[in-house]
């Protein structure tokens, strides 16, 4: 019996100006426990996968467990196919483990993607693959934010950070001004709130394409997402918060 877990971020895209360019992995994960016996000589299984879902995330119950309709098997099965496999090893059992929302700007598609074409190199033992290659199976101008675009990355790797730069580089024209008018409450949190009224505050912005929004913070954090969760209040707006840490890229876990 051969095991392994798969583990990849959740993600925050479209950071202040970096509209659909600048990301930020972040440390909740998406997880594929994954069971292969290939001593079997036959399946009852579709494609030879069973799939099973667990999840905390918003929207779980949508989640299909036919291989060839989920998400996540679906890329793993469009990698082994380039690579002249049909279907799943026999008895290729997936436990789907998700606490990330669906559809809340916090890169649950992506995460899924990404999964599954680590799930189709692992499950195809293409060890070959490149993690350049990998990027392959993915699907994948305005002056005021290619300016800051430019300015965001240096900003973020300071030493000690620079609050004010931060704040001036995540700045943004291109999305955002039109997004946040959608949620009640956001254009006057990101008008507000800087690191001058807010210590320890970085920058806030949508996070993908909302509603979830990303407040980037080195302390005070139950602090500022009070403010932030009192102002949704007054729009009638209930939401949650988590602390979050940058996370590194996917990894698979052999046991």
């Amino acid at each position: 019996m051969e095991s392994f877990i798969i583990k990849t971020p959740c993600s925050s895209a479209n950071i202040g100006p970096g509209f659909d360019v600048i990301g930020l992995a972040l440390s909740m994960y998406l997880e594929l426990h994954v069971t292969i016996d290939r001593s079997k000589t036959a399946s009852s299984q579709p494609l030879h996968c069973r799939i099973t879902y667990e999840g905390e995330g918003e929207g779980g119950g949508e989640i299909s467990l036919d291989p060839e309709v989920n998400l996540i098997t679906r890329v793993a099965l469009y990698v082994l196919r380039c690579h002249d496999r049909r279907s799943f090893p026999l008895e290729t059992h997936v436990h789907i483990k998700n606490p990330i929302p669906l559809g809340r700007g916090l890169g649950s598609s992506g995460a899924a993607v990404v999964a599954g074409v680590m799930l189709g190199k692992e499950c195809g033992a293409l060890h070959h693959l490149t993690p350049e290659r990998l990027f392959d199976f993915c699907p994948c101008t305005q002056t005021f934010n290619l300016q800051r675009i430019a300015l965001l990355p240096v900003a973020l790797g300071q030493s000690p950070p620079d609050p004010e730069l931060i704040y001036l580089a995540m700045q943004d024209k291109l999305h955002q001004p039109y997004r946040q008018t959608l949620i009640p409450g956001l254009t006057e949190i990101v008008e507000s709130m800087t690191p001058g009224t807010q210590p320890g505050l970085l920058g806030v912005c949508l996070s993908g394409a909302g509603p979830t929004i990303l407040a980037l913070a080195t302390s005070n954090f139950a602090d500022i997402a009070g403010r932030i969760i009192a102002k949704f209040k007054e729009n009638r707006i209930v939401c949650n918060w988590k602390v979050l840490e940058p996370a590194e890229g996917t990894t698979v876990v052999r046991s």
